[in-house]
């Protein structure tokens, strides 16, 4: 899945296909606010906020590997 970072904590989470040409943020927990006393994650309100399209993050490097440079054929 692409990724893309949530305007209010700062993650980076991946980016859900919604609709054509749509994309929104996952749902993450919030990295600062405590489970509930049930246990349960508190989602970051900018969870499944609707994201645009330039600010995905469509490849990512594989670990260990350097990115290669524009124009390189990988054959």
């Amino acid at each position: 899945m692409p990724r893309t970072t949530c305007e209010f904590c700062r993650r980076t989470v991946a980016a859900l296909p919604h609709g054509v040409a749509q994309w929104r943020a996952s749902r993450h927990d919030a990295p600062d606010v405590p489970r509930e006393s049930t246990g349960a994650l508190v989602s970051c309100i900018g969870s499944l906020r609707p994201v645009e399209p330039a600010a995905l993050d469509l490849q990512l490097p594989l670990p260990g590997q350097e990115q290669q440079a524009a124009g390189t054929t990988l054959f």
